[in-house]
């Protein structure tokens, strides 16, 4: 117990432990399981066909081969039309050792575990315990779901890290007790917010604009829950002011940032009115429809942000109707004005934060699979059930805590956003993983503190 308990406390031995563990798995997931239990659905690689990592792997052997043959003039960060982040950092890897998948493996098992670090900070805002911040991450760090994308080519992991170290660093900046002026401490919230920002725009280029406009929702809640902390003298005007100037900070860089990738072609391309016109990474927009008709009273810039949900979730339903996809949901339902694309918010909360429903759970796949995807959904979601019913604890415990209002805010409203457009309840569930972990580490905290104060707090009273 003791050797248990040195390895947890030291953050280093933890850290190599479980880059080794995430290393063995997606062996083990790559040459065993995968080729033995579906061997029809997997390459020789390792990789199911069917799944964008096959086709990542062919992308990034291509452009290796190339680089071993014409120079490294030939290496692009976003590579080929589609401009995959993923298809360009392993073609580096491909070309300075081997063209194999597996040499990816410790790569993104690295990722995976530092963001499960960075998750662990974020737990720590809400906890002094650190076995209990760790506890919380269990989730993300061994659902089946993540070994997904640390044992396959996918951008997820990369992508999710961004996420956290965005969140991260909002809730840094928030904290009462943090950062000082008086060290490098002040850096370490922008430092986090323009890093996951820049990560998430270079996998995701969507994010480029809907992360900047997340950050100025996050500065309105940062500003009224900092002036009600002033009111209540948790706060001083030098510290208010301070939160305020790195907000705005981060917010005009991630601006800098925006037009920097836009004019260097390190994204896709916007018109003069900033309007996505190419979005290959997400879906391809149709054509504008010229009847969608908002509200007189809605502004022309939410009108045209009420447009693009529009655009998109037509081209996915589009897109889920050829497939003839198994986990597709309401595919009837467009939106013809923003009046609709309101009224579908309650519906788009249920689906983001508790599908796949439990009578999804029992149901066959279209193939094999997606079978075992399904069961495995069943354990993992009966686990975010659980969790769910400590919600309204966190109101209890921390309701006066400007970090939990963002998190809560920034991971929701994406979720809900995520669920707006997106029909399919598999590319829900892999988009929102980063987002509900989040939620679901901040949820087992406050489950562990009221059950320690009920039932275990009670009987040391008494036995003392």
């Amino acid at each position: 117990m003791k050797i248990f308990s040195d390895i947890i406390n030291n953050k280093y031995y933890l850290f190599f432990i479980l880059l080794f563990y995430t290393i063995v798995v997606s062996f083990f997931i790559q040459d065993i399981l995968l080729p033995n239990f579906f061997p029809e659905a997997v390459s020789n690689q390792g990789l199911l066909i069917n799944s964008d990592s096959f086709r990542y792997h062919e992308l990034a052997v291509s452009l290796s081969n190339k680089i071993n043959s014409l120079g490294w003039q030939k290496w692009e960060l976003l590579a080929y039309g589609e401009r995959h982040f993923i298809v360009g950092l392993t073609s580096l890897f491909y070309a300075l050792i081997v063209p194999e998948a597996w040499v990816m493996i410790p790569i993104n098992a690295f990722v995976h575990i530092l963001t499960v670090f960075i998750l662990i900070k974020i737990a720590l805002f809400f906890t002094d315990k650190y076995h209990l911040a760790l506890l919380s991450v269990t989730p993300y760090m061994f659902f089946p779901t993540a070994s997904f994308w640390y044992s396959q080519l996918l951008k997820d992991g990369y992508y999710n890290l961004g996420v956290i170290m965005f969140c991260y660093g909002w809730m840094y900046i928030a904290h009462t007790k943090g950062p000082s002026s008086k060290s490098l401490s002040i850096l370490v919230g922008p430092f986090c917010i323009l890093l996951g920002y820049l990560l998430m725009g270079l996998i995701r280029s969507f994010s480029l604009s809907v992360m900047l406009l997340e950050s100025l929702l996050i500065f309105v809640v940062l500003v009224i829950m900092l002036f009600i902390l002033i009111n209540e003298k948790k706060l001083n005007w030098h510290q208010y002011f301070k939160k305020i100037f790195l907000s705005l900070f981060c917010i005009l860089m991630m601006g800098q940032i925006q037009d920097f990738l836009i004019k260097n072609d390190y994204t896709d391309q916007y018109n003069s009115d900033g309007a996505l016109i190419s979005q290959t990474d997400y879906v391809n927009i149709q054509s504008i429809d010229k009847t969608f008709g908002d509200p007189d009273w809605l502004s022309a810039i939410i009108d045209k942000k009420m447009l693009m949900l529009a655009d998109i979730r037509r081209g996915y339903i589009s897109a889920n109707k050829s497939k003839n996809s198994s986990s597709a949901i309401d595919l009837d339902v467009t939106f013809k004005n923003a009046t609709e694309t309101f009224l579908y918010i309650p519906r788009a909360l249920q689906i983001s934060f508790f599908s796949p429903f439990p009578n999804e759970w029992f149901e066959k796949g279209s193939n094999k699979s997606r079978t075992v995807m399904r069961k495995v959904s069943m354990f993992e979601m009966s686990l975010v059930y659980i969790s769910f019913l400590f919600f309204p604890l966190i109101f209890k415990y921390w309701a006066k805590r400007p970090e939990l209002w963002i998190a809560l805010f920034y991971c929701s409203s994406m979720m809900t956003l995520y669920a707006l457009v997106v029909p399919n309840i598999g590319t829900i569930y892999r988009f929102r993983y980063s987002y509900l972990m989040i939620l679901i580490s901040i949820l087992i905290i406050s489950g562990y503190k009221y059950i320690y104060k009920k039932y275990f707090m009670d009987n040391e009273k008494y036995n003392s």
